[in-house]
């Protein structure tokens, strides 16, 4: 199974919904296409659509949902991001300890 099919992006309470089109184009370039939003404030959204540009065909597989919780749920590894200082208590662990070591192989890295 791809590393591709298995991702899945989460989107916790955006504000913009330009960030949601956006990280549709993003994702489509990377060959990725399970977005979750948690929460959205604006969605569905023309502008939603305008961003997604190529990618609108992600649109109509977002799922969408109320809490954290349902957006993890299922989910055995979880890799968090953001641009900002919160006052979550998130646990955090170094992502060497977290995952496993990558291995070379001709020229490639792979992570299993």
């Amino acid at each position: 199974m791809s590393l591709n099919t298995q991702v899945k992006i989460i989107l916790i309470e955006t504000t913009n919904p330009g960030n949601i089109g956006s990280a549709l184009r993003a994702m489509k370039t990377m060959k990725f296409s399970k977005l979750c939003l948690v929460n959205p404030k604006h969605f569905p959204s023309d502008e939603v659509t305008a961003l997604a540009a190529n990618a609108a065909d992600l649109i109509e597989k977002i799922e969408v949902v109320k809490t954290i919780d349902e957006a993890l749920e299922d989910q055995q590894l979880v890799i968090a991001t953001s641009s900002r200082q919160r006052k979550v208590p998130w646990p955090n662990e170094a992502l060497n300890i977290a995952s496993p070591p990558p291995v070379m192989k001709k020229n490639s890295i792979c992570v299993h």
